[in-house]
């Protein structure tokens, strides 16, 4: 179902943009997705763009499929229920255009992650960890510019620099949720479609992340598929605000980790699958034409689930706020 409407967005999307001709302006605020959107755009050769994003995520209560569970609902088959669990992630990122038509990224994210846990006699504990993740890097490849529309594929690897090993300090390894990376080299690949009309600007990307081989504790994670599209609207001139709507479905694991015990708690579990569609407002983009920060952008996106449906017992997400700092493209 999810995978019709992941579809669905994507072709209503491009079915419904009008066919005025413009020419692109970068200067706009809203010549860049909604900063939730990675990989967005292209540059022109020689160009250079750093940015900055921090993100965080809170998730609260069990889910099994689309059935919200009590605590008491969970412990009757596990020793240990998660309660809830926090996750916050700096992303520094890189981009630049060694053609026209080609242009490279760079994304190296620092993650920090705590999740609170009950067991059967009441007693509360939490665990933590933080590092540095996976490093995307990815090429992105211009199809079409043109009458103010552009379409790029992207392709690209996860490199397995996040930890799958962590323990908090403690004799057992955290379960899955908790770890910092895939230990797997992945493929990510997608396209990104946009539009940009006088006062508006229409978007679609979809993207997938295919896990490739296996890891040395023995599992592979989940492959993940998504599509986004958007709409923009500048309301001053340099500000513009932003509606997104996100579906997503990941696969549950592949193998598992020996050392953890499905039976103890549902995180160590790999029937971890799940699809997913939020709903999100932003302001996109900020563009700062004097002081300090001349020649950057800001921006933000509050993002709410409408609809989750969990393989298995899962923690559901309550809310992904991100904010993120852009400079313009520097030769």
């Amino acid at each position: 179902m999810l995978k019709r409407l992941i579809l669905t967005i994507v072709f209503i999307t491009l079915a419904s943009l009008p066919l005025t001709a413009h020419t692109w302006q970068s200067n706009r605020a809203d010549s860049h997705a909604p900063i939730g959107v990675m990989a967005d755009h292209t540059h022109n050769k020689n160009e250079l763009m750093f940015s900055y994003r921090y993100m965080s995520m809170y998730m609260n209560g069990n889910q099994s499929g689309k059935t919200q569970l009590a605590i008491d609902e969970v412990l009757s088959s596990f020793m240990v229920a998660p309660v809830s669990m926090y996750m916050s992630m700096h992303m520094f990122g890189g981009m630049y255009a060694i053609t026209n038509e080609t242009t490279v990224a760079i994304m190296v994210p620092y993650l920090f992650k705590s999740m609170d846990h009950q067991k059967r006699d009441t007693s509360t504990f939490t665990r933590k960890t933080s590092g540095v993740g996976d490093i995307t890097i990815s090429a992105l490849t211009n199809l079409w510019n043109k009458h103010g529309e552009r379409l790029h594929l992207t392709s690209g690897l996860h490199l397995p620099v996040g930890s799958i090993e962590e323990m908090d300090g403690q004799p057992d390894r955290l379960p899955y949720p908790m770890q910092l990376g895939s230990g797997t080299v992945d493929a990510n690949l997608g396209f990104t479609f946009v539009k940009q009309l006088k006062k508006w600007s229409f978007g679609t990307q979809g993207m997938a992340t295919l896990r490739i081989g296996e890891n040395n504790l023995g599992y592979t994670l989940g492959n993940i598929y998504s599509g986004s599209t958007w709409i923009s609207t500048s309301f001053l001139s340099s500000l513009s605000c932003s509606l997104r709507a996100n579906a997503s479905i990941w696969n549950d694991i592949n193998g598992s980790d020996p050392t953890l015990n499905p039976m103890m708690v549902p995180t160590a579990s790999t029937t971890r699958g799940g699809k997913q569609l939020d709903l999100i407002i932003g302001l996109n983009t900020l563009h700062l034409d004097n002081g300090f920060f001349k020649g950057y952008r800001a921006a933000m996106e509050l993002s709410i689930p409408v609809y989750q449906s969990l393989d298995g017992t899962q923690l559901t997400t309550d809310w992904v706020a991100t904010i993120g700092l852009q400079t313009n493209a520097i030769y």
